[in-house]
């Protein structure tokens, strides 16, 4: 499948035309990593977001325990490591291929470029980037009632 096709699947770009959507497949990239590969690692500098096109990745933090807690088995089409490219900060989590998995990545310089040469563009995404973070927000909310509903029903 074209990268472009991939992409105008992928929820953050869904608003985007078809022009964008060229755009955004023109300044990215194919990476293939084998079953086991480290994508990046927690506490990595994030440069790039990444959309699946064929495998699967596990996203996990490890705790103080020195396990592995999975946060998520993504698919084909997720995208993953989006935080890391507009906020700036360390990655929060570390990406690792189950099974041999492609990707397209897209790097924080290229889609700087993009916004500064197509601010409409630029405004599309990061309306849509609100939107899927806000999202994740609401279930994150949504668990940390669950966990202490839990907790307080525990200790009757």
């Amino acid at each position: 499948m074209e990268k472009s096709e991939v992409l105008r699947k992928v929820e953050l770009f869904l608003d985007l035309n078809d022009r964008e959507i060229q755009t955004l497949a023109g300044s990215s990239k194919e990476e293939n990593f084998a079953d086991g590969n480290v994508i990046f690692k927690e506490g990595d500098t994030g440069g790039k977001m990444y959309i699946i096109t064929e495998g699967n990745v596990k996203i996990y933090k490890t705790l103080l325990t020195g396990q592995r807690k999975t946060l998520a088995s993504l698919k084909p089409g997720d995208l993953f490591g989006e935080l890391a490219v507009f906020d700036g900060l360390p990655r929060s989590a570390t990406a690792v291929a189950s099974g041999s998995a492609a990707l397209i990545s897209i790097e924080t310089g290229g889609l700087t470029a993009i916004f500064r040469a197509n601010a409409e563009m630029g405004i599309k995404i990061m309306a849509s980037m609100i939107k899927n973070v806000s999202k994740r927000l609401r279930v994150t909310d949504e668990k940390f009632d669950e966990n202490v509903m839990w907790n307080i029903t525990a200790k009757l």
